[in-house]
């Protein structure tokens, strides 16, 4: 399995690291959802002549979308396509918040951390990073929302308010434009430059994680086809260094805890959970011996498979013996000697026999340094591995 670390350094470097224990289990993507799920609990649908839906200044009113799913993202996504979006806008949407915020509404930018009450805040904060965070406050007020700054749910209808009249960055009614795309990257793009307006985008990052979201939150087939082109399009138009490590990174935070909890901890997150369901169902190597998918070498093997970066990782299906051996010999990776942070990428694997992991550098909405899996007894989560540990050997995967 492999981990996820976020550790501060002697040096102030904040680093992240994702590991998991001693058997390797693989991920696979989720299902569709069933449609007597939806109304088995009362989700409201979309009325576009509903009073609640219009654009404009001042009070806005927002209509009652319940918030599900099993993590923030996917209650997000959920949200946006409760509101009338398609399945591919929305993903745009979850795709930006997800480099922003990781889907947490208590996310601190700057330095890292949460908190509940964003008053006083000069740094963004939230799952769009208003900044400063206290600004947040006095929106929620002439917007006349009242329920708990903190909630997702308000947020959200912070964001629906800014989408329907007056985006962060100025534009008026930015839905108009936005529901007339139909392709991923240009839905993540539009949104970031309409709603978010980043000083330093990470354009591909957010398109990753968008098209993360598609493909595990979306229930329509016919978006595949995008799906895959879009693909294509990242990796092509990418002139920079590791164009696989956003759908990489992204693929272990959505899969691992962000708190650590002692052992023996084996709840695995709902996401990580369905995937290592799908893999067992496919008859793919999971890992684990009296909690099946609670293994480091497994955790390791469903990021590299599922985020598309390494189809074929761990392709005799064993443990970290077999993985180490598979990444001594593929012409994918090259092994790296790192001495610190400074000379490592986020998606450098670390393994051993018994253990691995993987740096993925400093993430948003992790509440604790390091996230780890399967090491005596622990589900992916926030762990305490550490980045350039000499003691095991290092790998990365070529771009």
């Amino acid at each position: 399995m492999w981990s996820f670390i976020d550790t501060r350094l002697g040096s102030g470097l904040l680093a992240l690291v994702l590991s998991v224990c001693f058997v390797t289990s693989n991920v696979a993507t989720v299902s569709a959802f069933d449609e007597t799920f939806y109304s088995g609990n009362n989700i409201l649908f979309y009325n576009p002549d509903s009073p609640n839906c219009g654009a404009g200044s001042g009070v806005i009113a927002v209509e009652d979308v319940e918030l599900v799913g099993s993590e923030n993202l996917e209650k997000i996504f959920n949200y946006m396509t409760g509101k009338g979006l398609s399945e591919i806008q929305a993903a745009g949407v979850v795709g930006n918040i997800a480099q922003e915020s990781g889907g947490d509404p208590e996310n601190i930018q700057n330095p890292a951390g949460r908190t509940k009450d964003p008053s006083g805040l000069t740094a963004g904060w939230g799952i769009i990073q208003w900044t400063p965070g206290s600004k947040v406050l006095g929106i929620a007020k002439e917007m006349g929302i009242t329920t708990p700054i903190y909630e997702l749910s308000t947020q959200l209808d912070i964001l629906w308010g800014h989408m329907t009249g007056t985006s962060p960055t100025g534009v008026k009614n930015m839905l108009t434009g936005y529901k007339k795309i139909d392709d991923v990257t240009e839905a993540t793009k539009y949104f970031e430059d309409k709603v978010e307006g980043a000083g330093d985008p990470k354009i591909l990052n957010r398109i990753q994680a968008a098209i993360l979201a598609l493909k595990k939150y979306g229930g329509d087939s016919s978006t595949s086809p995008v799906f895959a082109s879009t693909i294509e399009g990242v990796c092509a138009d990418d002139t920079g260094p590791g164009a696989e490590e956003g759908s990489i990174v992204q693929t272990a935070i959505n899969y691992s805890w962000p708190e650590y909890h002692s052992a023996p901890y084996v709840k695995m997150k709902p996401s990580y959970a369905r995937a290592v369901s799908e893999a067992k169902a496919n008859g793919e190597y999971i890992g684990g011996i009296s909690f099946p998918g609670v293994d480091c070498g497994g955790f390791i093997t469903r990021v590299m498979r599922n985020s598309g970066a390494d189809p074929e990782y761990n392709k005799s299906e064993g443990n970290t013996t077999y993985q180490l051996s598979y990444l001594r010999e593929s012409s994918k990776y090259m092994e790296v000697k790192p001495d610190s942070t400074a000379d490592m990428r986020p998606g450098d694997i670390a393994i051993r026999d018994g253990h691995t992991y993987m740096y993925v550098g400093k993430q948003p909405g992790f509440g604790t340094k390091i996230a780890s899996a399967s090491l005596d007894g622990r589900a992916p989560m926030a762990g305490s591995e550490t980045p350039a540990d000499p003691s095991y050997q290092w790998f990365r995967l070529k771009s």
